[in-house]
């Protein structure tokens, strides 16, 4: 057995490792990797602690989630390059917007800022409609501004806040 077959093996028997449940339990459907691996660095990650934010470790952990997706989004405007496209990348983003457009799904502000981006860049690679530099700087100032109420709600409330109380 060579490396390659042996690090796969101590993942497939390690879900923890290769598929957590903090990535794999949006309601959504998807797996954050079957997107934010086509995206670049810092717009992958941005999406990443978006979608696990409250599911990993917790609600304590949901503003330095939330503060950490805004310090990735700053990144990748800074550095724009742009995103890799593939049939794959297509498919995944309209199974998560099929999804998500589920009326039986309760959405927590990060999945709203989620199903934004995610419909903007899908937009932005079926039909040009959309200046996606633009939305993204636009998401920018919402997600800077669910940091800053989630602030205040963690200095009121003691620390805790219920990951659908922001709505």
């Amino acid at each position: 057995m060579n490396q390659t077959d042996v690090i796969k093996t101590i993942l497939d028997e390690q879900p923890i490792v290769s598929h957590p449940n903090h990535y794999t339990s949006h309601p959504s459907g998807i797996e954050c990797l079957e997107i934010s691996r086509y995206l670049p660095f810092g717009l992958g990650n941005c999406i990443k602690y978006l979608w696990r934010s409250g599911i990993k470790g917790g609600q304590e952990k949901r503003l330095e989630d939330v503060s950490k997706a805004l310090f990735y989004l700053d990144d990748a405007l800074a550095e724009w390059q742009g995103i890799r496209v593939n049939a794959s990348f297509m498919m995944n983003m309209a199974r998560f917007l099929r999804a998500m457009a589920s009326p039986s799904i309760n959405k927590r502000e990060e999945d709203l800022l989620l199903i934004r981006a995610i419909s903007a860049m899908y937009q932005d690679m079926e039909c040009d409609t959309v200046d996606l530099n633009r939305e993204l700087k636009s998401m920018r100032a919402d997600l800077a501004e669910l940091v800053e109420k989630m602030k205040k709600l963690e200095v009121v409330g003691g620390g805790v806040v219920d990951v659908y109380e922001l709505d």
